[in-house]
Formats: C-alpha cells, sequence, structure tokens
C-alpha cells in the first residue's frame, strides 16, 4: 500500500534478493522491474487523486497471485496530515499492521502456518537480534522444506519493535506455542 502527493514527482526505488518481480500499477505509471541484485527506478508523476490497483506483473514464485499493490494519491495537505498521522501511530498498531501485512501471509493470522510453518510462540518472534537477522536475511535450511525470503529487508529498527510489542501482546502468537511445547 503506496501514498503519494498529487503533481509530484516520485521516485520508487525497486530491489529484489530473491527472485524477479514487476511493479505494476497500469492506470497509474508503466511496469519497472525489481531485478535480484540491482536497484531499479520508477520516477512518475500522479496528475489526479484517487487509488489505483496493480499487481506483480512477473511469475515470481507461488504467492505471485496475491501479490497486489495499492496506491492512494491525494492531495498535498491530506497527504501532509496523512505522515503525521503515520508518525502517531503506536508501536502496537503498526506492529498489527506488519504482521497482517507480511507475516501472516505465510504464516497464518495466529502463526498457525499455512505455507510457511507454524511459528506462534517460538522465542525467535520476541528476539529483537534474532527476528532482525530472520527478517532481513531470510532463512534458507535444510530443517524447512520453504524458503522464506528477506521479508524485513530495509525496515527501520521502530518497525522491528512495534512487530515485537505486537507479538506480545497478542496471546494467541503466545499460546499455541506454549500449548505445543514450542
Amino acid at each position: 500500500e503506496l501514498r503519494l502527493p498529487v503533481g509530484r514527482t516520485v521516485a520508487l526505488e525497486l530491489t529484489t534478493r530473491d527472485v524477479n518481480h514487476s511493479w505494476w500499477v497500469p492506470a497509474l505509471t508503466g511496469k519497472r522491474d525489481a531485478i535480484a541484485g540491482r536497484k531499479n527506478v520508477l520516477r512518475f508523476k500522479a496528475k489526479r487523486t484517487g487509488t489505483w490497483e496493480g499487481q506483480c506483473a512477473e511469475f515470481c514464485g507461488i504467492q505471485h497471485a496475491v501479490m497486489y499493490t495499492s496506491v492512494t494519491v491525494m492531495e498535498q495537505a491530506a497527504y501532509d496530515s496523512w505522515v503525521e498521522q503515520q508518525a502517531q501511530i503506536p508501536d502496537e498498531d503498526l506492529g498489527r499492521e506488519e504482521w497482517d501485512a507480511v507475516c501472516a501471509k505465510c504464516h497464518g493470522f495466529e502463526g498457525e502456518g499455512d505455507i510457511g510453518p507454524a511459528i506462534a510462540g517460538n522465542g525467535t518472534l520476541t528476539n529483537r537480534q534474532g527476528l532482525i537477522r530472520l527478517l532481513s536475511t531470510g532463512q534458507n535450511t535444510d530443517q524447512f522444506d520453504s524458503y522464506m525470503p528477506a521479508v524485513g529487508l530495509g525496515w527501520t529498527g521502530k518497525q522491528y519493535d512495534a512487530l515485537i510489542a505486537y507479538i506480545k501482546a497478542t496471546p494467541k502468537l503466545q499460546e499455541a506455542g506454549a500449548a505445543s511445547g514450542g
């Protein structure tokens, strides 16, 4: 989900560490590829306000069909107000947004597992350094059947802290692991 001010040129830096992707919101701008090991920049200026939908235009793997993008273009004053509001979001709310948008897609909303393994109750979730290492480098070991990309690459310390605060404040993420002995 991306928000932008109308009438201002923006530059999106597109990077990937694993497979290639293609950022595409057809009603707003053309495609630009994210190529492993390279940084591409897409510059454009939205000319009118509104919300436009897009999705990854490069077949990139099992989750390709659900890699959607939503871009909301706002008047400058509304955009400035939104930026100010975002700075005031409590950590737990920001953490819930990160969990829902990133972790839950593979591990389920309650950490029960789906595409990725069950992770509720896993100590790494609340170990700040372990979580940063996992989310910023990914994981590809023989211990698991699936590969986890670096989904938190480029996150700020505030984002990691917010995710940990949300996990600690969410009993279902704590209880599932405790019930299974994890």
